[in-house]
């Protein structure tokens, strides 16, 4: 490619993602303080702590230790956010929001285009910007636009993604070399470091990764099986709280941590099949039948060609559903039956994996 017509790419690119940093900061700067980012911030949360508004770094600390000791293992996330509150209060928590976003935006665009080439970057960067905005204010109050909420389940989807960019993008050649690999495995015990469903998943993913190290990079058992332990060690470490089996001994509901888990997935699933998501339902119904249209044509085998067929059929049915209600299953929210709204949801979930 030309190397002028590669600058304008480039110049292109980041003034979609600056105008997204400008955008996100108009946002940002009007949140405030929410539910319990009062008691985080004046470090209250934790039992024992009697809370201070002027704290110090030392007080903050043992804050968390407090916060290990009888809340939950939360730690790592919650530490930035707090860090960041003492450096320059509310302010630079808004302004760092809006760059964490823009910055998790730009790994999902930067992953999502790793074999595109020239104006398909660019629209691919249009089309990862514009989603954002198809969130319904469902997701955006209650998992972005709240800083206790954002820290903690946004920003470590940004640093696992990071690590499965970095994973594809130093395989073989050059700079697959021990430091990257180090960051990488860094990457994952801070992505797994979080909260427990997120834990769980960063588990998961470094499995596949080890699997993909074995079976396509060739590497031996001992050297792949270092993906997985990094995020077993975030998982033990959040899991393994004493204040989390606490607290979920004293909660009201009296359900414990794997059906805790449970019941959080499926408000998830949930979320997926009501009304409030049909923006970004709808648009990935529709990128899953142009890609099973597409490798339609192009695979040779009869069982691909008969999932690419039944993926075109049950998701040209939901796009159905909700152009000719907005959402289908409004009617069964109506009638208190969830069940339905499960299913949808579970197909949904399904179709995006």
């Amino acid at each position: 490619m030309d190397d002028r017509k590669e600058i304008k790419y480039k110049l292109c690119i980041g003034c979609v993602f600056c105008v997204m940093l400008v955008l996100l900061y108009q946002q940002f700067r009007v949140v405030h303080i929410y539910f319990d980012d009062y008691a985080y911030y004046s470090l209250s949360y934790a039992r024992s702590f009697n809370g201070t508004k002027n704290y110090t770094i030392l007080q903050l600390l043992e804050f968390m230790k407090a916060h290990y000791m009888e809340c939950n293992g939360r730690l790592l996330y919650f530490f930035v956010w707090l860090l960041l509150f003492w450096l320059g209060g509310l302010p630079l928590v808004q302004l760092s929001a809006a760059v964490i976003m823009v910055g998790v935006l730009w790994v999902l665009w930067k992953a999502a285009s790793l074999k595109m080439e020239g104006y398909q970057k660019v629209l691919a960067a249009i089309s990862v910007c514009a989603l954002y905005w198809s969130l319904d204010i469902v997701f955006l109050r209650q998992g972005i636009y709240w800083f206790a909420a954002f820290f903690l389940y946004v920003m470590p989807v940004g640093v696992l993604v990071l690590a499965a960019l970095l994973y594809f993008e130093f395989l073989g050649g050059e700079r697959n070399t021990a430091g990257n690999k180090m960051t990488i495995l860094l990457l994952i015990f801070a992505a797994g470091w979080s909260q427990e469903q997120q834990a769980a998943v960063t588990t998961v993913f470094a499995f596949l990764l080890m699997l993909h190290a074995i079976w396509v990079k060739k590497e031996k058992c001992c050297a792949a099986i270092l993906y997985v332990i990094p995020a077993i060690l975030a998982l033990l470490i959040v899991i393994m709280s004493p204040g989390i089996q606490a607290r979920l001994e004293s909660a009201d509901n009296g359900i414990g941590l794997i059906e805790n888990i449970g019941a959080n997935a499926r408000q998830v699933v949930y979320l997926l099949g009501t009304a409030s998501s049909w923006r970004i339902n709808i648009f990935i119904f529709l990128s899953i039948m142009l890609i099973s249209i597409c490798d339609l044509k192009y695979t040779k085998s009869k069982v691909c060609k008969g999932f690419d067929a039944i993926q075109i059929v049950i998701n040209g049915c939901l796009i159905y559903g909700y152009v000719l209600k907005q959402t289908a299953v409004e009617i069964f929210i109506a009638t208190g039956d969830q069940t339905k709204v499960i299913i949808i949801g579970t197909i949904i979930a399904l179709s995006i994996m």
